[in-house]
């Protein structure tokens, strides 16, 4: 719960007046909507502190009750997650209820599609990442929660254990690069030759410089030469292309040091460096930023070597 447990303590307004869901008997599904909306009808980016108080008593309430009679209440909070038309901030707090509840794949898979649908405005963006990261690293496709950043040019997550804070084009990297090139690579390639948004173009650069496709390398020489329809950033492409460059210039005794810094044998296949570098993005830290480069300069420098594709 987003404004659950620390306001145990807390007296709302509304608190001797809630109107509950019945615990004794399992309600249809018009009545839970209705509750839902009762609920989660507000907005969290806009809401007064009082109303944020108010609103984490009865979503504390809603929990328990929930969590409570899960053989009563799980088939109708599957049925609003996966509904059209619901408020915002119910398909992210209503995302993280079903993942307290069940670790069913098919849960899993709900609540990240419930969780791509909710207003980033109101949410922690930290919170946002590593809910969406845990679940990408279980296998699941969380490509669709990735994309769902682009529309949200201020977005940030701060990570307070780090001192760092991440903007929309690492934390949309960040994500894709936990997952397997399957679920996001060419929903990326088909998104830059419409994508017109300034920060949202940025982070399609940047990933598919990541990415390191022959596909992905073309996209952003078309974005660089002027040809790509959608993403106009022609300087970052220019930049992205020439960082390329410069590591192909390297010394040989730089990817032996990183090989050692990184316990990564000097056999390591093209394949399986991206394999690695996957694995590594398992949490958000500046660490991992690191070794995100790192890697990521291995793998470019495996390709430039001809070795991509010889596993």
């Amino acid at each position: 719960m987003i404004f659950g447990k620390a306001l145990a303590g807390a007296v709302g307004a509304l608190a001797a007046t809630l109107l509950l869901l019945p615990s004794a008997l399992a309600p249809d599904s018009e009545t839970f909507s209705k509750e839902i909306a009762r609920i989660y009808g507000f907005t969290p980016a806009t809401a007064t502190r009082q109303e944020k108080l108010d609103r984490g008593l009865m979503m504390d309430k809603f929990w328990d009750t929930v969590k409570t009679y899960p053989e009563k209440y799980l088939p109708l909070l599957r049925e609003e997650l996966a509904g059209e038309g619901r408020p915002p901030f119910f398909y992210y707090d209503g995302a993280k209820l079903l993942l307290a509840i069940s670790s069913a794949p098919d849960d899993k898979a709900l609540a990240l599609k419930a969780i791509a649908r909710t207003d980033l405005s109101g949410v922690a963006g930290l919170d946002y990442l590593l809910t969406a990261l845990k679940l990408s690293m279980d296998g699941l496709d969380a490509s669709e929660a990735a994309f769902h950043l682009l529309s949200y040019p201020k977005f940030q997550a701060h990570v307070p254990q780090h001192a760092m804070t991440m903007g929309l084009e690492y934390s949309f990297v960040s994500l894709m690069i936990s997952m397997d090139e399957k679920f996001y690579l060419d929903k990326a390639l088909a998104r830059i030759r419409t994508e017109t948004g300034s920060q949202a173009c940025r982070a399609l650069v940047i990933l598919l410089w990541y990415a390191d496709t022959d596909e992905a390398r073309k996209a952003i020489a078309d974005v660089a030469g002027g040809t790509m329809r959608g993403c106009k950033d022609r300087k970052l492409a220019e930049d992205m292309m020439a960082a390329d460059g410069k590591m192909g210039e390297e010394p040989a005794a730089q990817s032996a040091k990183l090989y050692a810094e990184l316990k990564l044998p000097l056999s390591v296949s093209y394949t399986d460096l991206k394999k690695a570098r996957q694995t590594r993005m398992n949490r958000i830290s500046d660490e991992a930023l690191l070794e995100l480069d790192q890697i990521t300069f291995l793998i470019k420098r495996k390709r430039m070597a001809g070795d991509a594709g010889k596993d």
